[in-house]
């Protein structure tokens, strides 16, 4: 699965600046792979459902409530709905595989 993650990876267009984004639909989640480039920050946003990342490379800092909390490859990370958060990338390439229920 990881050197799939990472041809997948490596194709994927940029949709903004310093991030790359892929989603594919199923039937009841939506699934996100977000590649993240060195220094670059994710702003400030919410989402209306419940949100889990799972961090396939790098590390990554998330801000919420004037808080970073640091994770690292492996970690999984729990975001719950319309809580403001911003995501950095605290080092190297940063990927996440992100999903939530629709």
């Amino acid at each position: 699965m990881h050197e799939l993650l990472k041809e997948l990876l490596s194709d994927l267009p940029p949709n903004r600046e310093g991030v790359f984004e892929y989603h594919e639909f199923t039937d009841k989640y939506d699934v996100s792979v977000n590649k993240i480039d060195p220094s670059a920050v994710v702003p400030t946003h919410t989402h209306d459902v419940e949100v889990y990342n799972y961090v396939f490379e790098g590390e990554a800092e998330i801000e919420s409530g004037g808080e970073r909390t640091k994770y690292k490859k492996g970690d999984w990370i729990n975001i719950k709905a319309n809580v403001e958060h911003s995501v950095h990338n605290s080092g190297s390439l940063l990927c996440l595989l992100e999903f939530w229920k629709k």
